[in-house]
């Protein structure tokens, strides 16, 4: 497919060439991704779309779906004594109920250990108690997974994993975190796609 540009867009090229310091062609890639991806987060494309034509990198890391906190371990995610002496009315009652296994509760102490708000900031505490919530079907946990498994972890795969099941479960995803699914699922291999959707189902 050949593409005819004229002088404006010629010259406009040539600027995107010189500030991404590409040939014309890694420019017109950059182009067409960042324009799929706006479409799809549009609505305007299924974000199926992003699967195909996406081949495995030669260097495949492994990322792992099972690599999460032992979720029947309380005792190590549960409260420090610090956090006990200093633990007010409201955020005492939430821990009374996610000890419970109310999945409200838990996704608020996924929260307190994910902002650090009146707690220590502590990713693995607030991964452990969205897990609970997210598998009893709270699709704020699940969301909050994908965006820690994003960000703190850097496991596009569970990142992925959560990000869909969130959505698929009734998550009102932003335009900007559909991106970042995209995005995600340009990192990761077929091998590795097939293997989440077969972890979904477990879930659904």
């Amino acid at each position: 497919m050949s593409i005819n540009l004229d002088e404006k867009h010629s010259q406009r090229l040539e600027f995107i060439c010189n500030a991404l310091e590409v040939d014309s062609t890694g420019a017109v890639s950059e182009a067409i991704d960042i324009f799929f991806r706006k479409l799809v987060t549009e609505g305007k494309i299924p974000i199926e779309a992003s699967m195909s034509g996406v081949s495995d990198p030669k260097d495949e890391k492994d990322y792992k779906l099972e690599d999460i906190p032992d979720i029947q371990d309380s005792k190590k995610y549960g409260l420090t004594a610090k956090e006990r002496a200093n633990l007010g009315k409201s955020a005492a009652k939430n821990f009374a109920k996610a000890e419970q296994g109310d999945p409200t509760a838990q996704n608020v102490m996924g929260t307190y250990y994910e902002s650090g708000n009146g707690f220590e900031k502590n990713y693995d505490k607030a991964i452990y108690w969205y897990t609970k919530s997210a598998n009893q079907g709270n699709t704020n946990a699940q969301y909050h997974l994908g965006v820690l498994y994003n960000k703190a972890k850097e496991n596009p795969l569970r990142a992925y994993f959560w990000f869909e099941v969130a959505r698929l479960c009734g998550f009102n995803i932003t335009h900007i975190h559909q991106d970042y699914i995209i995005r995600l699922t340009e990192m990761l291999s077929a091998r590795q796609r097939l293997k989440m959707r077969q972890s979904r189902k477990l879930i659904q």
